[in-house]
Formats: C-alpha cells, sequence, structure tokens
C-alpha cells in the first residue's frame, strides 16, 4: 500500500537535530507567525516544531493533488540553503525553478520572458550545431558566447516555461523574494512557503514554519516535498496504465 502523503519521514526528533526549531530573534517575529513559536530563548524564537510538521505535512497533500494532475510547479531559492535541492528536484521533474535572483515580471510579464527564453534556446542549438563557428567571425562569436551565458544564468531554469504555466510554486523564504510572492498573489498561483518566525504566514496558503537559515532542515523538508510531488505522479501513471489496458482489453474483445 502507498504511504500517505502526510505521514511524514520527518520526526519531531529529527528536525530538532538538525536545528529547525530557530527561529528569528523576538524583535523581529511577524504577528502572524506567534502559533508556531513554542517560547523565546535569549532573545531568540523557538518554534513548535509539531506546527512545522503539520504544515509540511498540508504542503504534502497539496503537491500530492498536484502530481496527480500533472500540474507544473516553479520552485524558488534564492536562498543558499535550497538552491542544490531545489535545481536538483527541479531538473528531475521537468519544472522550471529560479535559484538566484528573481526577475521582476517572470509571471506577471510571461511573454517578455518567454522571448527571452527562446533567443537562449537559439543560441544553445547554433552552439549545439556548430553553426556559430560557420556564420560569425571570432569576435562575433564571442559576443554570442557572453550573452549566451548571461541568459543561462537569468534564464536557463525557466524553460520548461516555454511549454506551459506553473499551476503552483514552492518558495523557500518568501521574505527573500517579495518580488516573487507579489507576482504568485497576482496570478492567483498557491504556493508553498518555508518560513522563518519573520515571515507572514497569512499571505502564505501552505506555510512551514522552519529554520531556514539551516541547510539540512531546508533539503529535507524538500525532499520531503519532492517525494510527495513523485508520488502524486507514480498513481497518476499507474491509473493511466490501467485505463489504457482496459481500453485495450474493451478493443479487442
Amino acid at each position: 500500500m502507498a504511504q500517505q502523503a502526510d505521514a511524514s519521514a520527518l520526526s519531531v526528533e529529527q528536525l530538532i537535530a538538525m536545528g529547525a526549531h530557530f527561529g528569528r530573534r523576538r524583535s523581529r517575529r511577524h504577528p502572524s507567525c506567534s502559533y508556531a513559536v513554542a517560547a523565546t530563548k535569549e532573545g531568540i524564537d523557538i518554534i513548535n516544531v509539531a506546527v512545522t510538521l503539520e504544515g509540511i505535512a498540508a504542503a504534502k497533500r497539496a503537491l500530492e493533488a498536484a502530481g496527480k494532475e500533472g500540474a507544473c510547479v516553479l520552485w524558488v531559492s534564492a536562498r543558499a540553503e535550497g538552491r542544490r535541492a531545489v535545481r536538483e528536484i527541479a531538473e528531475a521533474l521537468g519544472h522550471p525553478f529560479v535559484v538566484r535572483r528573481w526577475l521582476g515580471g517572470t509571471l506577471t510579464n510571461l511573454p517578455e520572458i518567454r522571448k527571452r527564453l527562446k533567443r537562449l534556446l537559439s543560441l544553445r542549438q547554433m552552439q549545439e550545431k556548430g553553426a556559430l563557428e560557420q556564420r560569425y567571425t571570432k569576435r562575433e562569436r564571442l559576443l554570442l558566447e557572453r550573452e549566451r551565458r548571461s541568459l543561462e544564468e537569468d534564464f536557463g531554469g525557466l524553460l520548461p516555461l516555454l511549454e506551459r504555466e506553473p499551476q503552483m510554486a514552492v518558495v523557500v523564504d518568501p521574505v527573500h523574494t517579495p518580488v516573487a510572492v507579489e507576482e504568485l498573489v497576482a496570478r492567483r498561483i498557491p504556493f508553498i512557503g518555508l518560513t522563518s518566525t519573520d515571515g507572514n504566514c497569512a499571505d502564505i496558503p501552505y506555510p512551514i514554519v522552519c529554520n531556514v537559515g539551516a541547510k539540512p532542515t531546508v533539503e529535507a523538508i524538500l525532499q520531503e516535498l519532492h517525494r510527495a510531488y513523485q508520488q502524486g505522479a507514480n498513481e497518476r501513471e499507474t491509473s493511466a496504465s490501467k485505463t489504457g489496458a482496459r481500453e485495450g482489453a474493451g478493443a479487442s474483445a
């Protein structure tokens, strides 16, 4: 029997061992995060990791449902703590990701973003086919290579947006990327936010209050979310296979 998405592989003890319970200074606490604070020690908020687990469970249920629908998820982490995991997860799923700065208009001005993505794709294809050496001088090739590298840095993770738009997002520390949150809200795209006690949980549809400055915590939670989406996707594929088999059997009868 498949494991339910809300049954977390993480425990209270594991989260504490990772340092997931350390929040921001009390003076920086956002009122909406008060429900997740268990105590304050030496001016530092201590997060109730039982609440963290509840947030993970809710987020996993949402992502499992997204996986069953084959939805596109945008993964975002401008913070160093989540960059590697976000990149690896998004590439494994074929989803868009942002691991550097958020470019204004990524979602609210998608037609313009797609122009840059098409340009990047064109430069990639010319390079792969050796067309640059055939058509351009050495200086022109140098300039085109600089342009490609710049586009790769800013837009490389967004290429899946050429095919489809995201229906959901996962954001590591929304406080760190406020413009991303503004655009997600403007486009009415639900998102999961890994946030510390200084974040506005009221603005996050699926908040996970944790220590976003602890890399082991961030990576462990992101992997949990990845597994939930993959579980939903696997169930979708299994259901499609069974449907196809029944239709095939009906046609041959």
